[in-house]
């Protein structure tokens, strides 16, 4: 006899039809093949998740954050290091190099080039309104924008040059949303066009405890550089890369607290009066009769080494608070490690332990941070540096403190010219000099594009290296090249050094953006 559910073929056509609904009508089965983190189980009834857009999370989060942030920067050595983390790794110490290109019919007009980048370096030593340099200027930006979620500047002219003014993000006005009769709509304080694209900013002229914050202007995009940690499609004010991680920082740090509190009562050895049957009543500073249970007793701070002799009828007894977990440690690890991971850095950088650190690790975790540094420094030129050369290179034209050639324009310069960010050495670096010159040899890379991950100009080296030839043979000496090393030596002499007695040099370093 054929089977109901599967009828044989030339089975009729109104059975076929039924057994073939049949099969379609399997819920459990379609439940199994759904997600999992969609399902509402018992385990995951305390998980909620959120449909509020990012200029909602923004509105209602945004200034909280912000200064929950910034306070533990100042509180907290973990986001201490990681806002030293983001300034030393985005920065270094010369900040970013700017390698100018005016161009010419064929290639590049190296002297106009050269007189730019002069200007250049000139202007940034005093790039601020009250005459800092560029280079704290934008540690400052780094630091908010990385700690606080938005780095802001306002760029004002300064009798004729162009100055630069770091303010906090807490100047623009959160609360300031409003869509105008012109179509424009501001969120945030932050306003745009019908078209979405971002024209002017709304800004008080000061802080929250200052009484001129009465006072709000509106800025031109174009007169102020914002860059914010922005994660939601039409999201406009930046959050902190904290958010996920600040939590477990807060209770990080409290339980550290706790901790050493512990261990300080632990070695102080606390007491408390315990009074006999006996006892005589013990008489406040009034007369009048306390007890021994209340502050006004036994609460004398005692001298370490010196002797204490309880009153009469009472007799002290120590207090013992205990001692923390042994696993404490091994638990404080894993969770920096999560704060590491969380904050996209590694654990050996956050931390600065190096215990369980060998070379393979250690270059394993730091490939994968580095990459995240080259994508904030990448950022950092397009959303600050670019439109920071742009403005100042027009303001420079129209002062005819820089001429460009006929029929040059400013967006040719700007758009041509380069930025070099810092880059890092390893841990062996032999290794790596031998391992890329096998791939220069091979023809697999170049010098100029190995030079631009160290940030290094290419014609600026080749230029330092040739001026240094001309310098040497005018002395009479001739540099030795060979194998990693370099030596000097007299012209004359023609012995040959043994490859390890050389010593080791490096190029000259080029000129800094600070």
């Amino acid at each position: 006899m054929a089977s109901r559910l599967f009828p044989q073929r030339g089975a009729p056509v109104a059975i076929a039809a039924k057994t073939h609904m049949a099969r379609r009508a399997l819920p459990a089965r379609r439940l199994l093949r759904a997600h999992t983190a969609a399902s509402a189980s018992a385990l995951l009834a305390d998980w909620f998740g959120t449909s509020s857009s990012g200029n909602g999370v923004t509105a209602r989060e945004a200034r909280s954050l912000r200064r929950r942030a910034r306070e533990l920067r100042e509180n907290s050595s973990i986001v201490a290091r990681y806002s030293h983390l983001c300034r030393d790794n985005i920065l270094g110490t010369n900040g970013v190099t700017l390698a100018a290109f005016v161009p010419r019919p064929r290639g590049k007009n190296e002297e106009a080039s050269r007189r730019l980048e002069e200007r250049w370096y000139r202007w940034v030593t005093k790039a601020t309104v009250d005459g800092r340099s560029l280079l704290v200027a934008l540690q400052q930006i780094v630091e908010s924008w990385k700690v606080e979620g938005e780095g802001l500047a306002t760029m004002v002219l300064r009798g004729s040059e162009l100055a630069l003014e770091v303010i906090d993000a807490d100047r623009l006005d959160q609360d300031y949303t409003e869509t105008l009769r012109t179509g424009h709509h501001i969120e945030q304080g932050i306003e745009s066009d019908a078209t979405g694209r971002i024209v002017a900013y709304h800004i008080f002229d000061a802080a929250e405890d200052d009484q001129r914050r009465k006072t709000r202007r509106r800025w031109s995009a174009d007169d102020v550089l914002y860059i914010g940690h922005r994660v939601r499609p039409g999201q406009r004010r930046g959050l902190t890369p904290l958010a996920p991680v600040m939590v477990l920082i807060q209770h990080l740090e409290k339980t550290d607290e706790a901790l050493v509190v512990l261990n300080r009562t632990a070695a102080s050895k606390m007491f408390q009066l315990v009074a006999q049957e006996w006892a005589t009543p013990l008489l406040g500073p009034d007369g009048e009769v306390v007890q021994a249970s209340t502050d006004d007793v036994g609460n004398d701070e005692v001298s370490p080494g010196a002797t204490w002799v309880p009153p009469h009828g009472y007799k002290a007894e120590t207090i013992d608070p205990g001692q923390p977990t042994q696993e404490y440690d091994a638990l404080q690890t894993n969770l920096l490690r999560k704060v590491a991971t969380g904050l996209n850095v590694a654990a050996t950088s956050l931390t600065g332990n190096l215990s369980d650190a060998n070379y393979g690790s250690q270059r394993g975790g730091l490939l994968a941070e580095r990459d995240a540094w080259m994508v904030d420094q990448q950022l950092l030129i397009d959303e600050v540096l670019v439109r920071l050369f742009d403005r100042w290179l027009r303001v420079e034209v129209l002062a005819q403190r820089v001429q460009l050639p006929l029929g040059v324009t400013v967006a040719e310069v700007v758009e041509r010219s380069e930025w070099y960010p810092r880059r890092w050495s390893w841990i062996d670096p032999e290794k790596d000099a031998k391992g890329l010159g096998e791939l220069i040899k091979l023809r697999l890379t170049s010098h100029r594009r190995e030079l631009n991950k160290m940030g290094i100009d290419v014609r600026t080296l080749f230029e330092e290296i040739r001026d240094d030839e001309a310098l040497a043979k005018e002395f009479g000496l001739t540099l030795l090249v060979g194998t990693g090393t370099a030596a000097a030596k007299p012209s004359g002499d023609t012995s040959e050094d043994d490859d390890d007695e050389k010593p080791k040099t490096t190029p000259r370093s080029i000129r800094t953006a600070a």
